[in-house]
C-alpha cells in the first residue's frame, strides 16, 4: 500500500544505504590511492560501479513505481525508463562477476598469456573489457527498449509499471537466456574447473614434500609499498607481490593446506565471491526464470529480493578481506584520519 512504511521498505533502504557506503568506498580507494590502481583492481572497481549504478537508478525509480500516487496510471515514458533501468543494470552486474572469474581462469590456465598481456601494468586493456561488456549489454537490450517505447501502454499498468517489457515473447526470453542465465551459469561453471586446475598443479610429488620454497629465479628483492624488503613471490593478478616464506610440509599436507599454499588470497577471493553469488544473484535469476514459464512461488519474491539486496552490501567486503592492496589502502586512510592534531 503507497504511503505505509514497513519492515520490508525500512529493511531495504538500510541495505541500500549500505550498499553505496561499501561500494563507494572500494571506487574512492581506487581513484585515491595510486597502490591499488592495478590491472585486476579494475574489474573489482567494475563489479561496484555496476552496483552503484543499480542502487542509484533502479532503485530510486522502483520506490517511485512503489509509492506514487493512484489517482492517475504512470506514464509511459516513465514505465519504459523503470524497465530500462531494470535491464540496463543487472545484466551488466551478472556480466561483472563473470568476468572476475574469467580473470582468474585466465590467470591460472594461461599463465604467460596473462602476464603479457598485462606486463605494462597499464588500466587500459582491463578498462576496454569492462567497457566492451557494458556496451554489449545496452546494445543488446536497445532494440527490446525501443520495441517498449512504440508499443501501447499495457492493461496491467492502471496503478504501477510492470517489470516486464513490451515485445514480442521469442525476444524477451532469448534476452532472459543470453544476457540473464546463461553468463550466471557460466559463471557457476568456471569455479569448479578453477579448483581442478589448481588442485591438480598443487599435487605434491613423493620424496619431494619436505620443505617447498620459490626458485631463486622467481623470486626478487623488492620494497614494497610500505617501504621494507621482502621476500617476493611473482603474481599475476596484478597485485603488489606479497612476501614469501618457505614451507614445511609432509606427505600428509591436506588438500586445502596445498590449495591455500598454491593460489593464496585469489582463490578465497573467487570462492567468496561465488558464494555470494550463489545465495543472491542465482535465486533471484531461478525466481524470475520461473516466471517466464508461467511459475510463480508464493512468498518466493520478497526472499530473492532480500537477499539480492545483501549480495550488493557483500561484493566490496569480499574484496577488502582478500585482495592485499585495497586492504592496506583501507589502513592507510584510517591511519590518516587517526592522526593526532597539532596544537600551537
Amino acid at each position: 500500500m503507497p504511503g505505509v512504511v514497513t519492515f520490508r521498505s525500512t529493511f531495504n533502504l538500510i541495505t541500500k544505504i549500505l550498499a553505496l557506503v561499501t561500494n563507494g568506498l572500494l571506487v574512492y580507494l581506487f581513484a585515491r590511492y595510486r597502490s591499488v590502481r592495478t590491472p585486476f583492481n579494475v574489474y573489482a572497481v567494475n563489479l561496484c560501479l555496476s552496483n552503484l549504478g543499480y542502487l542509484s537508478f533502479l532503485y530510486p525509480t522502483s520506490l517511485y513505481n512503489e509509492w506514487r500516487p493512484t489517482s492517475s496510471p504512470p506514464s509511459k515514458a516513465f514505465c519504459v525508463f523503470h524497465r530500462f533501468t531494470i535491464h540496463g543494470f543487472r545484466p551488466v552486474i551478472v556480466h561483472t562477476h563473470l568476468l572476475v572469474a574469467l580473470n582468474r581462469l585466465w590467470a591460472l590456465a594461461a599463465p604467460v598469456s596473462y602476464r603479457n598481456y598485462h606486463r605494462s601494468d597499464s588500466l587500459l586493456r582491463p578498462s576496454l573489457i569492462c567497457l566492451s561488456i557494458w556496451l554489449y549489454v545496452e546494445l543488446f537490450i536497445l532494440p527490446g527498449i525501443v520495441i517498449d517505447a512504440l508499443s501501447p501502454p499495457s492493461l496491467y499498468e492502471t496503478v504501477h509499471c510492470s517489470a516486464n517489457s513490451c515485445g514480442p515473447n521469442w525476444y524477451l526470453n532469448t534476452g532472459l537466456f543470453l544476457i540473464y542465465d546463461a553468463p550466471l551459469v557460466l559463471f557457476l561453471l568456471i569455479y569448479p574447473v578453477i579448483f581442478a586446475i589448481i588442485f591438480s598443479t598443487s599435487r605434491l610429488r613423493p620424496g619431494h614434500v619436505s620443505s617447498i620454497q620459490h626458485p631463486t629465479n622467481q623470486t626478487e628483492n623488492t620494497a614494497t609499498h610500505d617501504g621494507d624488503n621482502h621476500t617476493l613471490r611473482p603474481t599475476s593478478h596484478g597485485e603488489h607481490p606479497v612476501p614469501v616464506t618457505a614451507v614445511t610440509t609432509n606427505s600428509k599436507a591436506s588438500c586445502f593446506g596445498r590449495l591455500a599454499h598454491q593460489s593464496g588470497r585469489q582463490f578465497m577471493m573467487l570462492t567468496l565471491l561465488t558464494f555470494n553469488v550463489v545465495i543472491s544473484l542465482f535465486p533471484a535469476q531461478l525466481y524470475y526464470t520461473l516466471i517466464t514459464f508461467g511459475l510463480n512461488p508464493s512468498g518466493m519474491f520478497a526472499v530473492v529480493g532480500t537477499l539480492y539486496a545483501l549480495g550488493c552490501i557483500f561484493d566490496p567486503i569480499l574484496f577488502f578481506i582478500s585482495v592485499t592492496t585495497f586492504k592496506e589502502a583501507f589502513r592507510q586512510m584510517f591511519r590518516l584520519h587517526q592522526q593526532p592534531r597539532r596544537y600551537c
